[in-house]
């Protein structure tokens, strides 16, 4: 965050923020319905999941598109 202007930071830490909250409210209610099974807390998991598809969708760029695919479907096989 260092190399763009402070208002863009500022809003992208925001974003951030806002799609970690999304995601870990999913996951919650998912879980508390049954739908998805896992053990750490839902912003912990909503970590990982963030982060695994943000990684993978930068490894994809250096390997195959379908690598997204596999990441997405095994968080997926790993949630339920």
């Amino acid at each position: 965050l260092h190399t763009v202007a402070l208002p863009i930071a500022e809003a992208l830490k925001t974003l951030a923020h806002s799609i970690l909250e999304w995601v870990s409210q999913i996951l919650e209610t998912g879980r508390e319905q049954g739908v998805f099974r896992f053990e750490v807390a839902p912003r912990a998991k909503a970590l990982t999941v963030v982060g695994g598809m943000l990684a993978a969708l930068q490894i994809a760029r250096l390997t195959q598109e379908s690598d997204v695919d596999l990441m997405q479907e095994t968080l997926l096989e790993e949630l339920t």
